[in-house]
């Protein structure tokens, strides 16, 4: 019987998951894969079918290699599919810590929450909630940045809309990903209530000390223990800059951020060279993703019960 993690942080993207990844990873009770991502149980994405530029930067990542020789360091993102290089992940974990990982495609596959399941009936899933508006700008803005949306938001939106089934990895997200309703019944399918913790974006935002505690407790873990100065850090925002725009995505772009870490001065000179993205949603691009949530979120609230008017504004 193959290893599985106690829990899986399962999204949804860009919703504040890397900070929470960082804030789990900063207890001494908790253990998080070191490949943030490993998006091992969504089997509905086909890693040979995603975009050249995402296989281009997996590939340059070596994680097979990376993991056989100890995981120094870490890594953000692979699609692995053999059940002992899973495993591997959680080897360096202590018999006394809850291990866990976090990838966010599994919110969106329509496999993982089954699969997750049928092997780990008891795990505990965390998900992530963002007002379906803001997170899909937020998404579009990143989708732009890569260069997968090269053209209007109001020229993406109709590319998005009219995809039925966008592929993860391969089409706009931006639009799909925010579907939240219909992904979080197939957890509620699968696993029992207690076992169910949803977080707001906004209420992570508002009250991170708070949020976390509770984050801690739902994982059985002392939250005095916590490290907040790294649990609190600020992680994943969209940024721009030289950096970003002089060097196309790839395994160039890979293979420098690689050794900027190991030399030590990625994050200062990442701060350095970008700065937070300022790109603000203006009124039309609101209007439109208004109107395009506006039935999901109704349907979210009798999904969740909760009162989510304050989305609709």
């Amino acid at each position: 019987m193959m290893f599985t993690p106690d829990f899986f942080l399962v999204g949804a993207a860009k919703a504040g998951t890397t900070a929470l990844q960082q804030a789990l990873d900063a207890h001494p009770d908790v253990y998080m894969s070191p490949l943030k991502e490993p998006n091992y149980f969504c089997t509905d994405i086909d890693p040979n079918k995603l975009r050249a530029d995402l296989k281009e930067r997996l590939k340059a990542d070596k994680i097979e290699e990376w993991i056989q020789s100890g995981m120094p360091g870490s890594r953000w993102r692979a699609y692995l599919r053999d059940q002992d290089l899973y495993a591997a992940l959680f080897k360096p974990a202590l018999p006394s810590q809850v291990t866990g990982e976090a990838s966010v495609s599994y919110l969106y596959s329509t496999t993982a929450a089954d699969i997750i399941a049928s092997v780990k009936p008891e795990a505990k899933i965390i998900i992530v909630l963002r007002n379906p508006i803001e997170r899909a700008w937020s998404h579009y803005v990143m989708e732009e940045r890569l260069g997968m949306a090269d053209h209007s938001f109001a020229d993406a939106f109709k590319v998005a809309s009219k995809t039925q089934q966008p592929m993860w990895g391969r089409d706009l997200m931006f639009l799909h990903a925010g579907l939240y309703s219909e992904q979080i019944k197939r957890y509620q399918k699968n696993f029992a209530s207690p076992q169910l913790h949803i977080i707001m974006y906004d209420d992570y935002r508002k009250q991170p000390q708070e949020v976390l505690r509770k984050l801690y407790l739902f994982l059985a873990v002392d939250p005095t223990k916590a490290d907040l100065s790294v649990a609190l850090k600020r992680s994943n925002e969209a940024r721009t800059g030289v950096f970003d725009k002089a060097i196309p995505a790839g395994s160039l772009k890979v293979k420098l951020r690689r050794f900027l870490k190991s030399l030590g001065v990625h994050s200062s000179l990442k701060n350095m060279f970008t700065k937070p993205s300022d790109r603000k949603i203006g009124l039309e691009e609101k209007k439109i993703l208004s109107a395009y949530y506006h039935d999901e979120i109704e349907e979210l609230e009798k999904t969740l019960n909760l009162d989510l008017s304050h989305w609709k504004k």
